[in-house]
């Protein structure tokens, strides 16, 4: 080409090739961004691909203008396991701004509470150090513990905070049977394992004292064994503990609980030794729930069912987490409990109100 136009022009002529505005684009459109050896990349694929375009325009040397990313909903069309991945490699940057928004809880488990913001009822609420009553051990304590399970507390419209397995089994059944369904109601069951309500209700406790908007119950009991353990004659036997006696020190323990607890949530504490206890003790629900232990526990003999039990609690051996599923299903399954009659029963009301509360 060259050696034509020579020709046709000057000894020092050569060619030049561009594009116009107009084909530049056109060519620009045709260019195609994907995986080596993946021909049909899915939406999830194409996401991560567009993400990690724009991390480069973000990342850009002799660039002085903002950087920041927004991301919304950065779940959309990517399994668990690549969303945890992607979380880790953004936590990564440090030269760029990210916002990102998500109804995961997923992620929320995996990006650290300090920098998520909660968005609700047309407000913004920061979760980091200057605004809430959360104190550095809580932090580190919510960073090895708050997993998946849990993190769905921040999308809740209300919050059951349990001790462990048995609430978390039985409550969600007693709620259906009170005509409150926590699915419909949004209402979350947070099981805390016995380590501590005031590391997951101060999350929405604020130095600010403003009013989130969620109703926090938390479910618990007094802990003061009903039996001790004695040895007569070098033998061990099981007493009970005198009556007026343990309802003063039960009361003295629900008093305690009750102004140990913030104002961001309601307690309702059961007079009695466990949950197991009161079940045993309830009007409504004693019987099947007697039912299920001696079903459970057929070798042990429950001819006096009340230190039978107590033995067992005291020393561990009570199958809690076995009981709690079989009564839910006897429970389900049963239409002539009343049920109507547990707000009037002594050892469960404490439950129902638990539920009302964390249902308004």
């Amino acid at each position: 080409m060259d050696s034509t136009i020579r020709d046709f022009f000057n000894n020092d002529s050569i060619s030049s090739i561009e594009t116009t505005n107009a084909e530049i684009k056109g060519i620009l459109e045709s260019l195609k961004l994907s995986i080596h050896n993946i021909d049909n990349p899915g939406l999830g694929s194409l996401n991560r691909l567009f993400i990690a375009s724009e991390l480069i325009h973000l990342n850009k040397n002799n660039w002085s203008g903002l950087r920041l990313g927004l991301i919304e909903e950065i779940e959309a069309h990517l399994h668990p396991q690549v969303q945890l991945k992607v979380i880790k490699s953004l936590l990564k940057q440090k030269d760029a701004q990210l916002i990102l928004t998500t109804h995961s809880p997923n992620l929320a488990s995996k990006v650290p509470l300090k920098n998520q913001i909660i968005c609700r009822n047309n407000s913004a609420y920061s979760l980091s150090e200057e605004y809430t009553n959360l104190d550095s051990e809580n932090y580190v304590f919510l960073e090895k513990f708050l997993d998946v399970t849990k993190s769905n507390l921040f999308f809740a419209k209300g919050l059951i905070l349990v001790e462990g397995w048995s609430e978390e089994l039985i409550i969600p059944v007693i709620a259906d049977k009170l005509g409150y369904n926590l699915i419909d109601k949004e209402v979350s069951i947070i099981n805390v394992g016995n380590l501590g309500f005031s590391n997951y209700y101060k999350i929405f406790s604020r130095k600010d004292k403003k009013d989130m908007g969620i109703n926090i119950s938390i479910i618990t009991d007094c802990d003061v064994p009903k039996y001790k353990e004695e040895f007569e004659n070098s033998e061990k036997i099981y007493r009970k503990v005198d009556e007026t006696k343990y309802k003063a020190q039960c009361k003295d323990i629900v008093k305690q609980k009750t102004n140990s607890y913030g104002d961001v949530v309601k307690a309702f504490i059961a007079e009695e030794w466990t949950l197991e206890w009161c079940l045993m003790k309830s009007k409504v629900i004693g019987d099947t729930f007697k039912k299920v232990v001696e079903e459970i526990h057929n070798k042990s003999n429950w001819d006096n069912f009340e230190e039978e039990l107590a033995r067992k609690l005291l020393m561990k051996t009570l199958n809690k987490s076995e009981i709690a599923y079989k009564l839910a299903q006897k429970i389900l399954e049963d239409n002539t409990l009343q049920f109507s009659e547990l707000n009037n029963d002594e050892t469960m009301s404490h439950i129902v109100g638990a539920i009302e509360y964390a249902c308004k």
